[in-house]
């Protein structure tokens, strides 16, 4: 499935029919999207021309390095395939192929204000926000129940990276994934 923004490149995502609204909905929850921005460039204005090109390819490489379809598909106990990287500006996306969505996004430059409106923003699109204590600087759980797969997404900030882990797995199995990636970090 491809997915265009203008005045940018298209970027190509692998997800099911089924759960590609939420996919793209947790994406722009992630960023804290504001009414005319791009989900894919970090909640800000989609940009034209040569700043298009992805801002960091070295650190979305090493990011989605520390994340491979074989650790991720441990961790969280589901089959996860080949490891689809997405750069677009300060965002990695981590997507893997499979019957189940799987998703670890890093969000490089991301502020304590920032994680606050990125959890204000998953709430407002009716997922159950809960917050989570002992995990990096500050951290939350959202719930998304409506669809055919549940998706939760475990969300916490260690300096000024956040990490956005969206699968259909539990707190408790998403969390021990998220210790190892805040690990690398």
């Amino acid at each position: 499935m491809s997915f265009g923004v203008p005045g940018r490149r298209t970027v190509t995502a692998v997800v099911s029919c089924g759960i590609a609204a939420a996919a793209l909905a947790g994406v722009a929850a992630c960023s804290g999207a504001q009414p005319g921005s791009s989900p894919l460039t970090g909640g800000q204005p989609a940009a034209t021309g040569a700043a298009a090109a992805p801002a960091h390819p070295a650190t979305a490489a090493t990011y989605c390095a520390q994340a491979p379809s074989s650790l991720v598909g441990s961790a969280l106990g589901l089959p996860t395939g080949k490891l689809i990287p997405t750069v677009e500006g300060p965002v990695t996306v981590c997507a893997y192929t499979g019957t189940h969505e799987v998703i670890v996004r890093y969000q490089a430059g991301e502020n304590a204000g920032q994680f606050a409106s990125d959890r204000s923003s998953m709430a407002g699109l009716h997922q159950a926000v809960s917050t989570i204590s002992g995990l990096g600087d500050s951290a939350f759980f959202a719930k998304f129940t409506t669809g055919k797969q549940p998706s939760n997404t475990l969300a916490a900030r260690k300096g000024v990276v956040a990490v956005f882990i969206t699968a259909p797995a539990t707190l408790g199995v998403e969390r021990g994934l998220m210790e190892r990636l805040l690990s690398k970090l």
